[in-house]
């Protein structure tokens, strides 16, 4: 049997496709093989996903795509609200509470969108030497220091989260059947 090729979404282009129940197909095809192994988007409809971007943390930081369904917390939080607001509109409200409260302007949950290369003008890359120098003098060693960039935009999960809040609160409530310690991952 074949290896069916993998399609990352970041290296495919969607322009030429079309949404059909929750599955991609292109309009036209480059060649029969690839007609042949097109291997179709299906959604995971026995667990809640809602991806979104944050660091990975550490010294190495880099960026991950991260389901805020994985957090414990958050998750346990969403049980105990299924439980005990049965209409749509309490429902809502206290998701985004929870939401404010576990991932709303909390540095392990931000990401800076920056332009690449990012910019960096003539004034702030003098106030880093000037610290390197100072550092170096006073220290002996050059610490860790922050670079304002200017065209940098802190982004939270919370914010990432309320920029789709109705797809993100209908796609809750009309899965609240998912909202369960088994289906989310709890083991507690």
């Amino acid at each position: 049997m074949k290896n069916k090729p993998e399609y990352s979404y970041l290296e495919t282009n969607f322009s030429h496709y079309t949404y059909e129940v929750g599955r991609y197909f292109p309009y036209e095809w480059d060649s029969e093989e690839e007609k042949k192994n097109f291997v179709p988007y299906v959604p995971d409809t026995k667990h809640l996903v809602w991806n979104v971007v944050c660091t990975t943390g550490g010294s190495n930081s880099g960026v991950e795509v991260f389901n805020v369904f994985h957090h414990g917390s958050f998750a346990k939080s969403l049980i105990d609200i299924k439980k005990k607001y049965k209409t749509f509109e309490e429902f809502a409200e206290h998701v985004r509470r929870e939401l404010h409260y576990y991932f709303w302007s909390k540095s392990e949950w931000e990401i800076i969108i920056t332009t690449w290369p990012p910019y960096i003008d003539a004034a702030e890359l003098d106030r880093l030497n000037k610290e390197r120098d100072y550092d170096i003098k006073n220290y002996g060693h050059f610490r860790c220091s922050d670079v304002r960039l200017e065209t940098g935009e802190k982004i939270d999960i919370y914010d990432q989260v309320m920029i789709n809040w109705d797809q993100f609160i209908n796609y809750l409530w009309n899965n609240r059947k998912l909202i369960t310690k088994k289906k989310l991952g709890i083991t507690w």
